[in-house]
């Protein structure tokens, strides 16, 4: 066990709730997804060192992969209306 109660492997997390279910559901992926971050890096996003210009050039690159995300997405639209 470590320090926070929890399994090896497991952080203890906090959680927010809210009556909003796809609101609750961003909640638990995004405290997923800082958990997995924790524990791949042993690092969190308040202790992180990076510099400023890291990280823009991170949120570039994520928002770009976004894009080509809703570019692929709006493909997929398209050719099932195509279909019909």
């Amino acid at each position: 066990m470590d320090d926070k109660g929890k399994g090896k492997g497991q952080l203890y997390r906090p959680f927010a709730y809210t009556k909003d279910k796809v609101v609750q559901r961003i909640l638990n992926r995004m405290a997923s997804r800082s958990e997995k971050g924790i524990l791949k890096y042993r690092n969190t996003m308040e202790t992180s060192k990076k510099s400023l210009f890291s990280w823009i050039s991170h949120a570039q690159e994520e928002l770009m992969d976004a894009v080509i995300y809703l570019e692929k997405v709006k493909d997929i639209i398209s050719s099932k209306k195509e279909e019909k």
